[in-house]
């Protein structure tokens, strides 16, 4: 997707602002410069510096390429298990179980560094596909929540650790709410998540000790798990080094992971779990993790839900 920007109304730098705070996890390029505009190409990301992860240095331009539309699914007996790179996969899994099922999804119990309830940004007159949707930004990491709650308005429980730079605890009452906006020179309606006083759906955020004192008296669970929730080592910043955002050691996340499974097996509501979702999120979780997370939290997550091992 191309957008174009009038150099009478906006610097270089102004413009990529502001695109980079809408199109988070796309990777934005300046393609030309005329006298009167400069002109971006919004696009899937292709380069190991866009991940900020040293170690993703190591992959192929080939794997660079496969990362954002990676998932593996399982099914057995109307339940889904589905782990991805990029999280806006997760609705692959949530969409499956519908179909298989004839079922709707009762609350969705989401693990993550971020609430993933990020504004939508969609060509009011053009209709995707899927695919086309993750490759021209209307799909994101940051608001794959957001596409879900469109046509599925349920309750959310957000649980972010307590020791994250940007922990806070909340609740409110949330509604959707359209408007067109601007964007360079091209027309977008935009979606996004607004509070309401009335009586609805309710967004909750807290930690693991609150969570665990919480009534979940839900039917047909989506247990969706982002990796950073565990350790958010880069937040897909170039200046990690100097702002520690949620950084463990090795020995660090073993516990961690350990705790965490101990209260997983304690909770009542598990057996309702129909969708269980894991992103690895490169460029928020360290990739150096993963061999670990994948022997020692994903199998594991696997056996105690009934899905047995992938």
């Amino acid at each position: 997707m191309q957008i174009k920007y009038s150099r009478k109304i906006y610097t270089v730098e102004e413009a990529f602002d502001e695109l980079e705070s809408i199109f988070s996890d796309k990777q934005i390029e300046l393609i030309n410069v005329t006298n009167t505009d400069l002109i971006f190409h919004i696009k899937i990301p292709c380069r190991t510096s866009w991940y900020v992860d040293p170690d993703i240095e190591e992959l192929s331009q080939n794997e660079l390429k496969q990362l954002p539309e990676f998932y593996l699914l399982k099914e057995s007996k109307h339940k889904i298990f589905l782990k991805t790179y990029f999280h806006y996969n997760a609705l692959i899994a949530a969409d499956r179980y519908e179909k298989v099922s004839g079922n709707k999804i009762g609350c969705i119990i989401h693990f993550d560094d971020h609430s993933d309830m990020m504004p939508i940004y969609k060509k009011r007159e053009e209709s995707f596909t899927y695919k086309e949707k993750i490759r021209n930004g209307e799909l994101a990491i940051g608001n794959f929540i957001t596409n879900y709650l469109i046509k599925n308005c349920i309750d959310i429980y957000h649980i972010q650790n307590s020791l994250s730079l940007g922990f806070c605890e909340d609740r409110f009452n949330y509604s959707i709410r359209e408007n067109e906006v601007t964007i360079g020179d091209t027309q977008f309606e935009k979606i996004e998540i607004r509070k309401t006083k009335l009586l609805s759906n309710t967004y909750y955020r807290m930690d693991l000790n609150s969570f665990n004192n919480t009534e979940i008296e839900y039917e047909n669970i989506w247990l969706d798990i982002d990796l950073d929730y565990f350790c958010n080592r880069f937040n897909r910043n170039s200046d990690w080094k100097e702002i520690k955002y949620f950084d463990k050691t090795l020995d660090e996340l073993k516990l961690d992971i350990e705790i965490f499974l101990e209260n997983i097996i304690n909770w009542d509501w598990v057996k309702k779990v129909k969708v269980l979702t894991v992103a690895s999120s490169p460029g928020f979780f360290p990739i150096e993790y993963m061999d670990y997370i994948e022997t020692n939290l994903i199998i594991e997550l696997q056996k105690v839900m009934g899905f047995g091992s992938i």
